[in-house]
């Protein structure tokens, strides 16, 4: 995956895109999510604000594909423990990005 860096100090980034796929008699469900990214030092930090799921990689491409394993993870481990659907109501609720100014 090939991701151009924008020079702000967040880049907001789909993961997945909203589609149910019909795998061998089981459905799956594949939702956006948010990729907040930005660069500390010689590496990319990237966090799923819906799930407050973080990683990073010595890439932007690096620091999206180990945040999505990371969120992956999360929501298996959450189905594990019955936990998903508490999960899901704040993937699925409406979201609004947007910036502001401070004095620095």
């Amino acid at each position: 995956m090939k991701v151009e860096l924008i020079p702000i100090a967040f880049t907001n980034i789909t993961i997945a895109t909203i589609i149910f796929i019909k795998l061998k008699n089981k459905i799956t469900t594949v939702t956006t999510l948010t990729a907040l990214v930005w660069k500390e030092g010689n590496q990319y930090v990237s966090k799923c604000p819906e799930l407050e799921v973080a990683s990073c990689g010595d890439t932007l491409e690096e620091a999206l594909e180990n945040l999505k394993e990371a969120v992956e993870l999360y929501i298996e481990n959450a189905k594990e423990l019955g936990m998903l659907e508490d999960e899901l109501e704040a993937v699925f609720s409406k979201k609004f990005i947007t910036t502001f100014e401070v004095t620095i």
